[in-house]
């Protein structure tokens, strides 16, 4: 598990990046520099609910985070041996650039090359799913404890599918992260269901649905924050046919938000798995399937509708889901949700 020392004073997250599309090569662009955001940091006495936070934390307050390229990456059966470290290698027959593991015959994670955000900027960038495999999820992991995901969600075109992500740095220094898409071969009906640009008022909330046709299941979901700099997250989730998004503004100004959902008929869920993440100030949360069925469609949600978390790292594993986030809210708990069923 990861911890920090440190606690935010306020719901940041800042605007507007450059997208950097994928291509034949990695590049991800690093936009625009203002100063990091203040925060107050705490001694470990001043977190009652969190007193082991110095257990695993570095001197720095930066704790330690495991590295989904080395291990967290599984197939059915167990670990995966197979390591993304090997560009360009063929996986199920399709030579890539793509750094791939191969989770099964028609379902593979792919990660992009390590991005650079700087102290205070905002990151783009979008990973896509080679031929013929279409993206149901993604998310990205960092290597920060204040980096924070303002942005996570789907995107498809006539000719691809690829998964697309923002972050903006709100430490003193430059961090890196890395993007990953889960891509499914075999899928049928696949598309792409979205509530665009929702307009809420300042110091209003909003609980979105967006539903997927019938015969179809959600395997995936996000959000694509508008504006403004400052938003409450409560809940990112799919259950059966539908991905929920519930937040809520409190910036000064009007605040837009658009939610989305991978449908596709081809796979199945039977059961949901999910785990109490507690309700530590930086907390590590993961929900497995097990070693016979694959997690589909992986989010989160809190126990206590008028609180909040900053995500800072939610990226698939293959048969779940890893999270890690800032908790301000005393007493209040958030757990990690993920739908069990088969791929193709």
């Amino acid at each position: 598990m990861k911890r920090m020392t440190g606690r935010y004073s306020g719901l940041l997250l800042a605007a507007a990046g450059v997208v950097a599309l994928f291509g034949a090569s990695f590049t991800g662009p690093v936009t625009s520099a203002p100063a990091p955001r203040a925060r107050t940091v705490h001694t470990v006495a001043d977190q009652s609910d969190d007193p082991d936070d110095s257990a695993s934390a570095s001197p720095s307050g930066h704790p330690d985070k495991t590295e989904p390229t080395r291990s967290g990456l599984r197939g059915i059966g167990g670990p995966l041996h197979t390591v993304l470290s090997n560009p360009g290698a063929a996986v199920g027959g399709l030579a890539s650039t793509l750094n791939q593991v191969a989770l099964s015959p028609n379902r593979q994670i792919v990660q992009s090359a390590a991005q650079t955000v700087g102290a205070g900027q905002t990151s783009d960038f979008e990973l896509a799913c080679p031929a013929p495999f279409q993206v149901v999820n993604g998310g990205e992991s960092n290597s920060g404890n204040t980096v924070v995901l303002r942005k996570n969600y789907p995107v498809t075109t006539a000719t691809s599918t690829a998964w697309h992500v923002q972050v903006r740095n709100e430490d003193a220094g430059a961090a890196t992260y890395r993007v990953y898409a889960d891509c499914i071969n075999g899928l049928t009906q696949y598309q792409r269901a979205s509530n665009l640009n929702a307009e809420v008022d300042p110091g209003s909330g909003r609980d979105d649905v967006v539903g997927c046709p019938t015969g179809t299941l959600a395997l995936g979901g996000g959000y694509s924050i508008e504006t403004p700099d400052e938003f409450a997250l409560t809940s990112s989730h799919g259950y059966g046919t539908r991905w929920f998004l519930d937040w809520r503004n409190i910036s000064s100004s009007v605040a837009g938000v658009s939610t989305y959902a991978i449908c596709a008929a081809g796979a199945s869920a039977s059961e949901q798995a999910n785990v109490d993440a507690g309700s530590a100030e930086y907390q590590r949360g993961e929900a497995n399937c097990g070693t016979t069925q694959e997690g589909l469609a992986g989010g989160w949600k809190l126990h206590n509708q008028d609180k909040y978390i900053i995500v800072t790292d939610s990226y698939p594993t293959g048969t779940g889901q890893v999270i890690y986030a800032h908790n301000p809210n005393s007493a209040a708990s958030w757990q990690v949700d993920v739908n069990c069923g088969t791929v193709p």
